[in-house]
């Protein structure tokens, strides 16, 4: 199994595609937490994506609180790249031992795999753990060559992984620009699909409700007026100007609701939650709704990350069922607020996907990309990746032409 060392790797100028990078010789180091990293070289990295699940902050803080490592088979195996001890490169990467919280389902794989008594576990993933949100990626100074650091990067990769023993190496949810350089090294892309809103150019939401047909416009319009009537009202504040316990009571509704629906997926805990009131407010968005005469505890929240032209929708909760008040908390209050506040895309999150094709967000083609290192299972996937691929943009096509959201 993997010795949890620093693993080192030095690149001369004999190495090969060295001289589209630099002359001067690249150290290669795996480091097995976030905080190995010094945190404003790997912001500088992070910032120009603007993809908030790759913060410094973000990854570390799902590390100290306990939800990634240790017993959870997220183990983290970070890889940096170092020239002249300046951080040039650097990739959010786990070792798995299970499937559990990656949102996109290789299950069955598992399962051929295991069938042909080829062990599929660990494996070696790339992505913001528990996160269903497309943006993943290598970080990449942007003043160095891309193509030629992913291509090094990846070698290294590969590497390591054939030294250890892993199954494969899988990207998932990957920013679509870099997932194109990526494919072009030999990784196969598979196809899935993700539920997202875009403004239009509304000027307000009674501008953005103007796309619906009469029946669908008065339909939502009931929906909203329904709050009204069972006596909530709703308010959406930017992280940093919310009530600290709101962070806490955020856990509460988020553990009830998993409890509820899905224990398995219960991958936080409050010390998670605690830390984004402490680390990552600035980044935080909540819907929260208020009964009548009481402004102080919700009885019901949505919370969202935003970054520069997009909010994720990431979890709600309520103390009991309002009728229609998850539409309103997790769709209309955060597209109201986006179109308010120059928010171009709004990803709700994983699930009700009839409901928010109803509500005007159109499946969006996404990627994830696959590496496998047996043979057997290699020729396998190559040879069924182009029809799984096909049945899966027929889905989308589907989805976008069934007129839904009209």
């Amino acid at each position: 199994m993997l010795c949890l060392l620093t693993i080192v790797c030095l690149f001369g100028a004999s190495c090969r595609d060295a001289n589209l990078v630099s002359a001067k010789a690249l150290v290669f180091q795996w480091h097995t937490t976030l905080a190995e990293f010094d945190r404003a070289a790997w912001q500088r990295l992070s910032r120009p994506y603007n993809f908030p699940f790759l913060d410094w902050d973000w990854l570390n803080l799902l590390e100290t609180s306990g939800c990634v490592g240790g017993k959870t088979g997220w183990l983290p195996l970070h890889l940096g790249v170092w020239r002249s001890g300046r951080l040039i490169a650097a990739a959010a990467l786990y070792v798995k031992f299970h499937s559990r919280g990656e949102f996109v389902f290789d299950q069955q794989i598992a399962e051929i795999s295991e069938q042909l008594n080829l062990p599929y576990y660990p494996k070696l993933l790339g992505m913001s753990p528990f996160t269903p949100a497309t943006g993943y990626r290598f970080l990449i100074d942007q003043n160095e060559n891309e193509l030629a650091l992913c291509r090094l990067m990846l070698e290294e990769i590969n590497t390591m992984c054939q030294q250890q023993g892993f199954s494969g190496c899988h990207f998932l949810r990957v920013d679509p620009h870099w997932g194109t350089y990526m494919s072009s090294l030999g990784l196969s892309r598979w196809l899935h699909h993700a539920l997202i809103w875009e403004d239009q150019g509304y000027d307000n939401f009674d501008d953005y409700l103007t796309t619906y047909r009469s029946k669908r416009r008065k339909s939502i319009r009931r929906e909203r007026l329904k709050q009204t009537q069972q006596g909530i009202h709703l308010i959406t504040v930017p992280g940093l100007e919310a009530r600290e316990a709101w962070f806490a009571r955020m856990y509460d509704f988020y553990a009830t609701t998993c409890q509820k629906f899905n224990n398995s997926s219960h991958y936080l805990n409050s010390r998670f939650f605690h830390g984004l009131a402490e680390n990552l407010a600035s980044r935080i968005v909540f819907v929260a709704a208020f009964e009548r005469n009481n402004e102080t505890n919700p009885v019901a929240l949505s919370m969202l990350v935003r970054g520069e032209k997009h909010l994720y929708g990431r979890y709600w909760g309520s103390e009991k069922h309002y009728e229609h008040l998850h539409f309103e908390a997790c769709y209309y209050q955060p597209i109201q607020w986006a179109i308010a506040n120059d928010i171009r895309f709004f990803d709700a999150g994983s699930g009700n996907a009839r409901h928010k094709q109803q509500r005007g967000f159109l499946a969006q083609p996404i990627f994830s990309l696959h590496r496998f290192y047996q043979p057997i299972m290699d020729g396998i996937w190559r040879a069924n990746v182009d029809r799984i691929n096909q049945m899966e943009q027929n889905h989308i096509n589907a989805i976008n032409t069934s007129g839904g959201s009209c």
